[in-house]
């Protein structure tokens, strides 16, 4: 499982989902009861990894012969991946448990149904038809009083810890564009720049997270020094703080037109005159994100 789990760049839990739901791959058994994996094997495992990050769901793919596999994977490389995984019953009822989860302060099972989406949902469909939507809906409820803040941060504790989990799943050459993903100082919410950090990895983008609340300088010290095609912003709350408007203008200096900069997130809107006075390009959501990260590579 080890070797495996490795070569494939997929968690041995993953696998061992995979092979007992939907019989993705059969290995025979040791005399001691050990998984043991052919080639054919880990070549499969291969081809539907590289299927679930073009945004397909395993239960679609795991039926399939490797060659309707490769078919599929041959129509998204002619065409740009701008759709999602179509919308299912499975993901509406994981998306109601993990609110349930939330309700309730019950973090085991909240991390236990995010990792159930993480084998079932395509990583596409995980990020923009689970994850984004339980961040906008735990954020509303929290504004509008239907969520108590003891709630909002425990599913912010859990989303950190799931999303950060994710990092490790993709192999990225060294010699892929890079990508830099924090938030600017005064910026303490990052579950926004962590789901930037993994679609950039899924996009086979060389991705650095840095962390939150990151002043101008050390951001483009950071730029530099690896050297990246892009640094990408999460702004959420306040809108419209002096503060944040000075560190966005010197950070545009300080980046003197070495990397694109991107900005989204809840609060981005309010800072449009000051991006466009440091041209940085503001990017709504993910399927914008993806956009341009497939068109700059």
């Amino acid at each position: 499982m080890a070797v495996v789990s490795r070569r494939t760049g997929l968690r041995p839990d993953v696998i061992r989902a995979w092979e007992r739901r939907h019989r993705a791959v059969e290995p025979t058994r040791s005399g001691g009861n050990r998984r043991l994996y052919s080639e054919e094997d880990v070549q499969r495992l291969l081809l539907l990894r590289q299927a679930i990050d073009a945004g397909w769901q395993i239960g679609q793919v795991a039926p399939l012969r490797a060659e309707e596999i490769r078919a599929l994977l041959g129509a998204e490389s002619r065409a740009p991946r701008t759709r999602n995984a179509p919308p299912g019953a499975r993901r509406e009822e994981l998306l109601a448990l993990c609110m349930e989860d939330t309700s309730r302060l019950d973090g085991a099972q909240l991390q236990a149904h995010l990792e159930e989406a993480a084998v079932e949902l395509g990583r596409i469909d995980l990020l923009d038809g689970l994850v984004a939507p339980l961040v906008r809906q735990v954020g509303d409820g929290c504004a509008t009083g239907a969520v108590r803040i003891a709630q909002e941060h425990l599913a912010s504790a859990v989303l950190v810890r799931f999303l950060e989990s994710l990092q490790g799943a993709y192999r990225i050459a060294e010699s892929a564009p890079g990508l830099l993903v924090t938030t600017p100082a005064f910026q303490h919410h990052e579950i926004g720049a962590l789901m930037v950090a993994a679609t950039g990895r899924i996009e086979g983008w060389r991705t650095t997270y840095l962390g939150p609340n990151l002043p101008a300088e050390e951001i483009a010290a950071a730029a530099r020094l690896r050297q990246v095609r892009a640094v990408a912003l999460s702004i959420t709350l306040p809108g419209e703080d002096p503060a944040l408007a000075t560190e966005l203008r010197r950070l545009g200096r300080l980046l003197q037109g070495r990397a694109d900069l991107l900005v989204g997130g809840a609060a981005a809107p309010k800072y449009q005159p000051v991006l466009d006075e440091i041209g940085a390009r503001r990017l709504d959501d993910l399927a914008a994100l993806r956009s341009y990260l497939q068109t700059a590579r």
